[in-house]
């Protein structure tokens, strides 16, 4: 939010009100979302430790990741990836 914000030369208290009124979500929500989809591609295009797919889409902690991927998704990422490789 921070650097986003900087970009526009803007505030990040105002960015973030700004982003919500124009989109109806918060942008840490909007980013996470977005993150998410992008892992879900990684996830079943190759065979990648989740760490590695955390990583790619931003995450420092793959625990982190997994919270987020499970309240965005509603399954584990595991169970996200047993459920659409088989």
């Amino acid at each position: 939010l921070k650097d986003i914000s900087q970009k526009g030369h803007l505030s990040a208290s105002y960015f973030g009100k700004m982003f919500k009124e124009e989109t109806g979500d918060t942008f840490v929500a909007y980013l996470n979302r977005v993150r998410i989809e992008r892992s879900k591609e990684l996830m079943l295009r190759k065979r990648v430790r989740l760490t590695d797919v955390a990583q790619a889409v931003g995450f420092e902690e793959q625990s982190y990741f997994t919270r987020v991927f499970k309240r965005v998704v509603g399954v584990t990422p595991t169970r996200y990836r047993e459920i659409h490789m088989s």
